[in-house]
């Protein structure tokens, strides 16, 4: 799978389902609004994990 990702989407992937951060605590860790990440990559994959 990682090779599938940028360096950015492989970060948010480890953090979100390998380390079991929240998005909140993976925006602040990187620095960034959650508002920004929207439609994004790690959105779609945060409704996966929650439905």
């Amino acid at each position: 799978m990682k090779k599938l990702l940028t360096k950015n989407q492989w970060e948010w992937v480890k953090y979100f389902i390998i380390v079991d951060k929240t998005l909140k605590e993976i925006a602040e860790q990187e620095g960034v609004a959650i508002e920004g990440r929207k439609g994004s990559f790690i959105s779609t994959l945060y409704l996966r994990k929650s439905g």
